[in-house]
């Protein structure tokens, strides 16, 4: 009789309905150009390293379909393929977005499980394709009575249902030929797809989902915003070297936008280098980047990439926290090799891609930075210490930047510095890579990285002497020039001070800006030094 009472009088918090959730999460989670980079973050979890977005504009027939309420959706559709198979803990994982897999896997990017939610922004029944199966979600209930079918491409009795709904899969069928040449038949027939293959069929009218309607031109303002990003999205993934933008038109004509493309060189100057330290694990990398756009000059730029994750006992609270939030402590840094006048990078975070690109994710240093930031809840930015937030993540973040990410940097500085060394290059490109005080100082939080850079650099070999490029100074060991309008006695000083032998160097203004930060004055050669020299 207890227990009948226990039952009768059940008193519990019940989960919302999938569709509540659901718009939640668009609600949290924006619209615009980030969902592309989920699909990408996904497709390199998968480990795929090709990707193509295009978007197919054509309508296709609605009399042999599933149901007749799939009807609506066989027009216009976003496609996104990716040359990765999905495995069955994908298979399983896509229906449990909220309980992501990739929450147990600290190597995986997206391991938050919105990133594929955020489709539902643009569509109310996504497909995919990939290995044996076809699967359609439908939060909705409204064209599958279990909220979603997944055909199997092993099984006849299915493949005769695909057979038979030709205008169904006709898309699919249509978007195989034009990235692959494939025939759809041969797919069917063997019962496998090399690939994955989405299909988001925009969303034309207000559904429960959603009341954000998407058409063609919208699509294209999606791969206007990734295109900026686009070769930094290729910097810091671990698989994916190429990803493309296309559109087929209603005439069924293939229009190439954009192909941006990574590659690892192998370069022999950095094979000898080995900038790991006590404290961090490190590799060096030159990548080269290139785009390649309708319209558009081909743009093309080399990148020195430096990444480090800590060793064993180093950094005690960091390996805390990692255990407790499953995460994985890395950083790199990514320095571009072709502009040496520290004016072409903004300094953009990135959480394995680029955060969206507003003031808040810009550092206004000379170079691209990447960890395993922990980030707010629409992804769009990191979580930072304040006083109202103190919790895991953001210490997580905090000490990321506060204690490892100085020692990046200062790795990542004489790595350029043995480059030039190497190579013969500009002293001015291992300036480059110097921080800017006066482009920092409004930014508190990078200002104060700025400073710690600063006191690392002060003993270390990173300046070039003008009377010997293969022997680097120190900076406290460096004589400075003065600050002199006069040429003529800029010149006679230098020609003075190599030929007694001090060690002259002749840097930015702002290397001495971040010299200054870490030194309580700089060597420089005043009057009385010079008096003092002559005698």
């Amino acid at each position: 009789m207890v227990g009948i009472r226990y039952t009768r009088n059940s008193f519990s918090q019940k989960t919302p309905p999938y569709l509540v959730y659901l718009q939640n999460i668009l609600h949290k989670y924006p619209d615009g150009g980030q969902i592309l980079k989920e699909l990408l973050q996904n497709a390199d979890d998968a480990g795929g390293s090709k990707v193509i977005f295009f978007l197919d504009e054509r309508d296709y027939g609605t009399e042999t379909l599933y149901s007749n309420e799939l009807a609506d959706f066989q027009g216009p559709a976003l496609f996104a393929y990716n040359n990765a198979t999905f495995s069955d803990s994908d298979w399983e994982g896509i229906q449990n977005t909220g309980k992501s897999i990739k929450l147990k896997d600290p190597n995986t990017v997206g391991r938050f499980g919105l990133g594929f939610s955020s489709v539902y922004h643009i569509t109310d029944i996504p497909a995919v394709l990939s290995g044996k199966y076809i699967g359609m979600l439908d939060p909705q209930w409204t064209a599958f009575d279990d909220g979603g079918f997944k055909w199997n491409l092993e099984d006849n009795e299915d493949q005769n249902d695909i057979k038979a709904l030709t205008d169904q899969f006709l898309s699919f069928s249509k978007a195989v030929s034009a990235i692959s040449g494939g025939k759809w038949d041969t797919i069917i027939e063997s019962g496998f797809f090399n690939g994955t293959l989405f299909r988001f069929p925009l969303r034309l009218s207000f559904s429960k989902i959603s009341d954000n309607l998407y058409s063609s031109e919208k699509v294209q303002e999606l791969f206007r915003c990734f295109r900026k990003d686009a070769t930094i999205n290729l910097l810091f993934l671990r698989n994916i070297t190429q990803v493309a933008l296309k559109i087929i038109g209603r005439d069924g004509t293939v229009k190439d936008l954009m192909t941006a493309s990574v590659n690892s060189e192998d370069n022999k100057t950095f094979q000898n280098i080995d900038v790991s330290s006590s404290k961090l694990l490190s590799s060096l990398k030159v990548k080269a980047t290139s785009l390649k756009s309708q319209g558009r000059m081909d743009e093309e730029c080399r990148w020195l990439v430096v990444g480090s994750t800590i060793k064993k006992g180093s950094f005690q609270d960091l390996e805390d926290l990692a255990n407790r939030l499953n995460n994985f402590p890395t950083i790199s840094v990514a320095y571009s090799l072709e502009h040496a006048d520290n004016t072409f990078c903004e300094g953009r975070l990135c959480c394995f891609l680029p955060l969206p690109d507003r003031e808040e994710n810009k550092t206004q240093l000379p170079v691209h930075i990447n960890a395993s930031f922990d980030l707010t809840d629409d992804r769009r930015s990191i979580k930072w210490v304040e006083a109202d937030q103190q919790d895991d993540s953001a210490q997580w973040n905090h000490l990321l930047v506060e204690k490892v990410l100085p020692l990046v940097y200062c790795q990542a500085v004489q790595a350029v510095v043995s480059f030039v060394r190497s190579s013969g290059g500009p002293a001015t490109l291992a300036y480059g890579i110097w921080p800017d005080p006066s482009q920092t100082q409004h930014k508190q939080r990078w200002h104060r990285l700025t400073k710690r850079i600063a006191i690392e650099l002060l003993n270390m070999d990173v300046l070039c002497p003008i009377a010997n490029n293969i022997q680097w100074l120190k900076p406290s060991h460096a004589i400075f020039l003065p600050i002199i309008e006069d040429c003529n006695i800029i010149h006679a000083l230098e020609e003075l001070l190599v030929c007694v032998g001090e060690p002259l160097v002749k840097v930015p203004p702002h290397v001495i800006g971040v010299i200054n930060l870490a030194a309580e004055c700089v060597k420089t050669a005043t009057p009385s030094f010079i008096r003092k020299i002559l005698k």
